[in-house]
């Protein structure tokens, strides 16, 4: 838990966590579509520690 009130950019990493974990249930379910999902997944994890991270930071290496 953050030592801080939580903010936006904490509830925007918490979601796009959860995102990627239904990713992941989708692919376990799918496996034509596993891949892709798993693709998917770790995009939005990335995107959550740069956002946990670096709220306000630069959008580097798009």
């Amino acid at each position: 838990m953050p030592k801080h009130p939580p903010t936006n950019a904490d509830l925007a990493a918490r979601l796009l966590r959860d995102v990627a974990a239904h990713y992941r249930v989708i692919g376990a379910e799918n496996p034509e579509v596993a891949a892709e999902m798993e693709e998917n997944a770790r995009t939005c994890e990335e995107v959550a520690d740069r956002v946990a991270r670096d709220p306000t930071g630069p959008l580097t290496d798009a």
